[in-house]
């Protein structure tokens, strides 16, 4: 009996240990999009929740989108503001990229997570438009929590690196 309650208890804590991902709906592309296509990535606005904003989100999320491309794809440039799709595509345009990709941040909660058990949440949407064209190439919406443990560390933009890589992978295959 003991040795099933000291099972249980580290399941039970190694649970509590691990990030969560979880998309929520994708429209793939028709087929994966070519490694050497180029990229204009636009800043979304700065994430909230409630009546909080967190200045600087945007500008995280554009880059780690960005750090993600550059592996993936010929030439990629980012946007330095908030901008519309229509201005993004024209910039795209002028600059000969392939395509846009649009994040917007649908929440951003920055919990103390150590003290209260409520974890980091992250939800984003993810959307590439051809450039020549305006028409959405694929999009995912996505959201993520922190882990229960997280010892003061963990904050909504450790948690980027997931949902943007698992985005990666239905749009290029690897």
């Amino acid at each position: 009996m003991r040795k099933i309650i000291l099972l249980l208890a580290a399941a039970f804590a190694l649970a509590g240990c691990v990030s969560k991902y979880k998309p929520i709906a994708t429209e793939a592309p028709a087929s994966m999009l070519s490694s050497g296509a180029s990229f204009y990535v636009m800043q979304p606005a700065d994430g909230r929740y409630g009546s909080n904003s967190y200045p600087g989100s945007g500008e995280q999320t554009a880059v780690a989108v960005q750090s993600a491309l550059i592996p993936r794809a010929g030439r990629v440039i980012r946007a330095q503001r908030p901008e519309e799709l229509e201005t993004a595509l024209s910039t795209a345009r002028e600059k000969n990229l392939d395509y846009v990709l649009q994040t917007r941040i649908l929440n951003w909660e920055d919990r103390a997570t150590e003290w209260s058990g409520i974890p980091d949440k992250l939800s984003l949407n993810f959307e590439i438009y051809d450039a020549a064209t305006g028409e959405r190439v694929a999009s995912q919406t996505s959201k993520a929590s922190s882990k229960w443990a997280t010892f003061g560390g963990d904050h909504p933009q450790d948690l980027l690196p997931l949902p943007i890589g698992e985005f990666m992978k239905t749009v290029f295959g690897s």
